[in-house]
């Protein structure tokens, strides 16, 4: 698990703090990734907010994208798609 951000390292690295953040930040500033994946919004400056599972064939099991940072999925809803990638 990681999280891929367009923020500063300085805002990253205050995020992690704040959020006891274990998983690796990785950074974008130029949104190389967000453009590659397809996830930027219609502004086209900023990424949505982007949950997806990727199984190691390269095959994406779950993909929720939402429009703003208050909306998220639920921990619950995370786990149960891991874990039916699991079974899989």
């Amino acid at each position: 698990m990681w999280a891929i951000s367009p923020d500063s390292v300085e805002r990253l690295e205050k995020m992690r703090t704040d959020e006891e953040l274990k998983i690796p930040l990785l950074l974008d500033p130029e949104l190389e990734a967000t453009k590659a994946l397809g996830l930027v919004n219609g502004k086209g400056d900023l990424p949505h907010p982007t949950t997806l599972i990727v199984e190691p064939d390269g095959v994406i099991s779950y993909l929720r994208i939402d429009e703003g940072v208050v909306t998220r999925p639920s921990n619950d809803e995370v786990l149960d798609a891991l874990r039916a990638s699991a079974k899989k």
